[in-house]
Formats: structure tokens, C-alpha cells, sequence
């Protein structure tokens, strides 16, 4: 096939120049042009984040400036600077392995990146057996290769991101875009909006200081602080283990932890009040 579309473009060029076409085999093409020339599809351009659908119903978000298009079983987006996908694959097979070697083949079949590693990841918001693959590409070349697997509705979902590492440093809020907004056909996420919060009465702070006894004994956290503050009260302020692995002096509501990025969170809240107050955008 590739012998073909290099000598069909060499008779092309050649009617149009008037000059001879070189007898060399090209390149091979890169994947854009791969698809554009074996599956002629309708590309679309949104101009803002737009809502969609992969073959197989599962939703996400396309970023805007991105292209998108379908080919087959595969949705394949494209970033404004050209040469950056992102492409996904609704895929039958029996295993995670057999899915990603079928999208491969579909992708890309003369890729060579040697496999790095497998990474489990949790199961999350409808999607369950999924993983992370991550592939070893030269420094030359300046480019990331994953592939993220997840399997929803008896169909096994594969993404392969292959990134220029520059474009990817510049559209990295777009790239979490398409995955934090990625969810199963007939999946809908839990929201708290418009909900009212149950009162904190004795029964209820207990039972979550039980959870938070089981939690810390689950997950091996020495001590933990907390403080609950309802309709303008402080409700519960205490702590549970120790302070100090080795001692038996318990944390209470002063005591102080490294509390690393959680001021992350705290900015976000304040950035949300803002955009509520419709004071930034």
C-alpha cells in the first residue's frame, strides 16, 4: 500500500509539473497522512470545547482548535500545530494486550517504540481494568508515547497519545481536558450541586470518626487531625493516633502537619468564589 500511494503521488506530480517522477520509494507517511489517504473522512474543527462521542457512545471533550475525525472504530484528534494526536480506539478482545496490539496495528502498524512499562491504575467513575502503558522513544525524536487502557460495557477503550514534547507542554490543560471529562456510555457522574448537606449531629461525627479510625488502620497513617464546622460552628475538633510513630502523645486539634499541596486546593476554592462572584471569568 505504501509502494502504491508513493507511485500514485509521483504520476500526480508529474501530470501537474510536467516533470518525471522519481522512481525512489517515499517516506512513509506520517500518521495524518496515513489516514487522510486510506480513509477519507469529514474533519471537524471546533472553536470552542465541544461535547462528543467515540465510536462506541463513551463521552469526552474536544478541545478547542483541535480537529477530530473518524475512522472506523478509531475518533482521532489532532492538535492546532499539527503532527500531535491523540487517538481512541472502542476495541472487542478478550484481553487489555490483545485491544492495544489491534489499535496499534490500526494506528500506526510500522511503530517500533519498545514497550517501558505497564502501569495498573484504579478503577474510576465506570471504568474498570485499566492501565498504562508507556513507551521508550529517543531523545532525538522529542516526543511522549503512552497509551492508556479502560474497559466499560463489555468494550475495551484504548487511547494512544503520541505528542511532540513541546506541543505537549503547551496544550497540557487541553491533553487533561480529554481525559478528565472521559466517561463510559451511560455513565453518569455524581454531583453535589444543589444538594443540601445533612446535619452533623452526635450519631453522625461518630460514625465518621469510625471511618476514620478503619481508614488510618487500612492505610497505615499514624495521626490524624480534623475539625468539622457546620451553620457557623465548630461541631467536632480532635485528632486520632498519634503524633509521632514510637510515642503515644495523640494529635488534637492544634497540631500542626506538612500539609504539601493542599494550598492548591485552598487557591482553587478561593479562584471558584471569584468566578461565582463573577469577579474573573
Amino acid at each position: 500500500m505504501k509502494t502504491s500511494r508513493a507511485a500514485a503521488a509521483g504520476a500526480l506530480f508529474s501530470i501537474l509539473t510536467g516533470l518525471p517522477a522519481c522512481s525512489s520509494v517515499a517516506p512513509a507517511p506520517s500518521t495524518g497522512e496515513a489516514k487522510a489517504a486510506a480513509t477519507p473522512a469529514l474533519v471537524e474543527r471546533p472553536n470552542s470545547d465541544a461535547p462528543w462521542k467515540t465510536v462506541a457512545g463513551n463521552s469526552f471533550v474536544v478541545p478547542a482548535g483541535w480537529s477530530v475525525s473518524v475512522h472506523g472504530n478509531e475518533t482521532l484528534l489532532e492538535a492546532p500545530e499539527t503532527g500531535s494526536f491523540v487517538a481512541i480506539f472502542d476495541i472487542e478482545a478478550a484481553t487489555a494486550d490483545e485491544a492495544v496490539k489491534t489499535a496499534w496495528k490500526s494506528y500506526k502498524p510500522q511503530a517500533s517504540w519498545p514497550l517501558k512499562s505497564v502501569t495498573p491504575i484504579a478503577d474510576r467513575e465506570g471504568w474498570s481494568e485499566r492501565k498504562s502503558y508507556s513507551y521508550q522513544t529517543s531523545p532525538n525524536e522529542r516526543r511522549d508515547v503512552e497509551v492508556d487502557v479502560r474497559r466499560a460495557n463489555n468494550v475495551w477503550t484504548i487511547t494512544i497519545s503520541e505528542l511532540d514534547q513541546r506541543v505537549e507542554e503547551k496544550r497540557l490543560a487541553q491533553i487533561n481536558l480529554i481525559y478528565g471529562k472521559f466517561l463510559p456510555k451511560g455513565y453518569e457522574r455524581e454531583s453535589f450541586a444543589n444538594r443540601k448537606a445533612h446535619k452533623l449531629y452526635a450519631a453522625r461525627v461518630a460514625e465518621l470518626n469510625r471511618f476514620i479510625a478503619r481508614a488510618m488502620a487500612l492505610t497505615g497513617v499514624p495521626g490524624v487531625s480534623m475539625g468539622l464546622y457546620q451553620d457557623g460552628h465548630v461541631v467536632f475538633a480532635g485528632g486520632f493516633g498519634v503524633r509521632e510513630i514510637g510515642k503515644s502523645t495523640p494529635p488534637d486539634a492544634q497540631t500542626r502537619y506538612m500539609i504539601a499541596s493542599n494550598t492548591k486546593a485552598l487557591v482553587t476554592l478561593m479562584l471558584a468564589k471569584l468566578v461565582e462572584e463573577k469577579r474573573v471569568t
